[in-house]
């Protein structure tokens, strides 16, 4: 199952949810580019993509991002055509919600989903930019 996952697919996310948890701990929240895969992507993942980092990228309470990210999810979910889409908004929901809550530990839990080409990209050019704590974390993981 954990094959599914690494594809380019895939890929693209990780890497850009990677990223982005390295521009918020430099920047904040107000930086975070968009994502440049969108394009390629269907309606339902790229609008909830979009959608959902604007809500990260606005100061709500705990409580608040939830319900309003659940909303986003759900509204997008019912106009996914097929399981890849579905699984998309699965990741993307739960990255989101790891960015917010600035937990890089359980984005790191995930790491058996990566393939080798984002493991390479997030040993290059993510480990780098981390602190001293969260390199050896980091290193338990990849």
């Amino acid at each position: 199952m954990l094959d599914y996952y690494k594809t380019n697919d895939f890929d693209i996310l990780f890497c850009y949810f990677l990223d982005t948890y390295i521009i918020i701990q430099k920047h904040g929240r107000s930086q975070i580019p968009p994502c440049l895969f969108i394009s390629a992507e269907s309606k339902s993942v790229s609008s909830f993509l979009i959608e959902g980092i604007e809500l990260l990228e606005n100061a709500y309470n705990n409580e608040l991002f939830d319900i309003l990210l659940s909303s986003v999810y759900f509204k997008f979910y019912k106009d996914c055509t097929n399981l890849l889409e579905i699984n998309k908004l699965v990741l993307i929901n739960s990255y989101i919600k790891f960015l917010y809550n600035d937990d890089f530990i359980s984005l790191l839990n995930t790491s058996n989903m990566w393939s080798d080409c984002v493991k390479q990209y997030s040993l290059s050019k993510i480990y780098p930019a981390l602190d001293k704590t969260l390199k050896n974390e980091f290193l338990k993981y990849v």
